[in-house]
């Protein structure tokens, strides 16, 4: 892939705010071993602190020395935040900082959602500790000089920014003295329990390569009205939107991110609404996988038999048929600008509410629609019903809007007249909610920003399929031994292959020190699966490893695989060559490179 700045670096807050509330502290653990923990009154009341310091409610001194005496009061849960009390503030500063992981003195911005908690028998509020990214960002930019320099070496640069940048709304709209800072969202799930995981949401400035984590989501406190966690969802985009927004005109918001006035906790926000951020930001891209846009963003799933893919209007066995395309066009209808939007359009329907009555009449005939199939997903209408001429159907359902952002409070609308949304499942195409995300005037749409995950689709997909069916083939082939059962043969070839493998690493390494790359811990029998279940259970960046290390070791053994090694051979190479194309080239890929690159992947894939 080309390689962009934004896919390395760390953030400022890398850690999920609400874990550290309800747990006390710290990053969340992917570990397998995890298991449930009893809730404890001592656990329950460093959580109410800890809520209030984040909110600036308590000072880091008056939170440090009230767990120092929680805890001499037989609290064990509040030790270790405790600090004597007489220390320097600098102390207490540097102990909310080491334990916690991160700066507390940011504000959260609280996001206020529809979900579901652990104990809760129906829908309700749900508050989301959130650190905006527009206000993480600018901050950031303002305090690092460098920053500046290295976005003027790029527009100097022939190709130093894609040309997504110099065509994007907020770009072209900008005085010729004013600089626009590229930027990326990327939002991806992480499972930390066998019963649990979050979403994370990063905004990514793409000169530095920083990363900013605005927004955690635990999936346990999804909504399950059946709307399959969106009207949860809709909050984080419509926030981000939000932020985007004011970076790309440089002003800071005036309203909340679903346009209500500003809460209690937003006093510092309220003092600098409408002043200037002191950047302009043009965001670019929406980096995620594929089951993120399918789920999260609300778009089709890539089975789905209409429009699976969010690029293109292919469906169907013709998907996997690549003749005919080329790198001016593709074979089937590319989606533009507008399809995306008039796909949202043909599927909502606007009802005008003038009255009580009229609300009413929609509510007696909604019901929550659960079923796992031919589902609605979310509040629906039981029967065709019209309000103030709009015919409803069937199956309509209420969708999540400004004037209406959790539709479990329909019954609590009380300002009339106002307007409200409904979204008709059976003319549906490219998506299945309009995602307020998606703002044409700020640049930010699906055929402009979305892009291609190469980690799924390339290292974890055609690479490792790559990489699995050849390693099994140098395993049954019996090049390492004929022991008995294929069982005991695998075992047997899986010790010599780990051994071969971490040689390899070491002479890699030594014979190419700039070229580093992340290899697997260990290669294991259940890394590999059996002859009637083959597997490759290795992450996208350790697939990169494990593929050089089998173009080295497939010619050595060549005697002992005839015309499939020199196939898996040839193929692997043509892999090979398309990852040094792309790590060769920066944002801007020039046309040979790029027509090489093409032309090597159809050869990839005989194997």
């Amino acid at each position: 892939m080309p390689r962009h700045s934004w896919e390395g670096g760390r953030g400022a807050w890398e850690h999920d705010a609400e874990a550290a509330i309800e747990w006390g502290g710290g990053s969340c653990s992917d570990s397998e071993d995890e298991v449930e923990t009893e809730v404890t009154p001592g656990m329950e009341f460093v959580k109410m602190q800890l809520r209030l310091l984040f909110h600036s409610t308590l000072s880091a001194a008056a939170f440090c020395v009230t767990m120092w005496w929680a805890a001499k009061a037989g609290i064990t849960e509040a030790e270790k935040y405790g600090l004597k009390p007489g220390s320097s503030s600098g102390h207490y500063h540097r102990k909310v900082r080491k334990i916690l992981g991160w700066n507390c003195k940011d504000r959260f911005y609280e996001l206020i959602t529809p979900g579901h908690g652990k104990h809760d028998l129906e829908r309700r509020p749900h508050v989301v500790p959130t650190i905006p990214g527009h206000e993480q960002l600018a901050q950031d930019i303002k305090d690092l000089d460098d920053n500046v320099e290295k976005l003027r070496s790029r527009l100097a640069t022939d190709g130093g920014l894609p040309p997504s940048y110099y065509h994007h709304p907020v770009v072209q709209g900008a005085r010729a003295d004013e600089l626009v800072w590229p930027i990326a969202i990327y939002l991806d799930g992480v499972p930390y329990s066998h019963t649990d995981g979050v979403i994370g949401w990063w905004m990514i400035n793409l000169i530095s390569g920083q990363r900013y984590c605005y927004a955690v989501l635990r999936k346990r406190n999804l909504c399950q009205c059946g709307c399959r966690g969106w009207c949860t969802y809709w909050h984080f985009f419509a926030m981000t939107r939000w932020s985007m927004r004011s970076l790309a005109v440089g002003l800071y918001p005036d309203s909340r991110h679903d346009l209500t006035p500003w809460i209690e906790s937003d006093t510092s926000r309220l003092a600098k609404a409408g002043s200037p951020t002191a950047v302009k930001c043009a965001m670019l891209y929406i980096k995620g996988d594929w089951m993120e846009f399918a789920t999260t963003v609300g778009l089709p799933m890539w089975g789905d038999g209409t429009r699976p893919c969010f690029c293109c209007n292919g469906f169907g066995d013709d998907l996997y048929e690549t003749g005919g395309n080329s790198l001016e066009a593709l074979r089937w209808h590319v989606n533009e600008e507008h399809d995306y939007f008039h796909a949202c359009d043909r599927c909502e329907r606007h009802v005008r509410l003038l009255r009580q009555r009229d609300v009413t009449s929609i509510v007696r005939n909604l019901r929550y629609d659960k079923r796992t199939k031919d589902s609605s997903a979310g509040r629906t209408l039981m029967q065709a019903i019209v309000v103030n001429t709009v015919h409803l159907k069937l199956g309509d359902r209420l969708e999540p809007s400004y004037t209406l952002p959790d539709v479990g409070a329909l019954e609590e609308i009380s300002t009339f007249p106002t307007t409200i949304v409904f979204w008709r499942r059976s003319v549906e195409t490219l998506t299945r909610h309009r995602n307020p995300v998606f703002d044409p005037e700020i640049g930010i749409t699906p055929a402009r920003s979305l892009t291609v995950d190469v980690l799924h689709a390339f290292f974890l997909g055609i690479m490792n399929m790559w990489a699995k069916v050849t390693i099994w083939k140098l395993i049954l082939s019996g090049c390492y031994g004929n022991y008995g059962t294929q069982d005991e043969n695998a075992l047997a070839a899986t010790l010599v292959l780990r051994d071969l493998l971490m040689a390899f690493y070491k002479k890699h390494h030594e014979e190419h020190r700039e070229d580093a790359i992340t290899r697997v811990a260990d290669l294991t029998v259940k890394m590999l699966g059996s002859a009637n279940e083959k597997k490759l259970k290795t992450k996208g960046a350790e697939t990169w490893g494990v593929a050089l290390f089998l173009i080295y070791e497939l010619p050595k053994r060549m005697s002992m695989l005839g015309v499939d090694g020199e196939r898996l051979l040839q193929a692997g190479k043509q892999l090979e060559k398309i990852v040094r194309i792309w790590k060769a080239n920066d944002w801007t890929m020039p046309r040979p490179a790029a027509q090489e690159s093409a032309h090597a992947y159809p050869t990839s894939c005989y194997f």
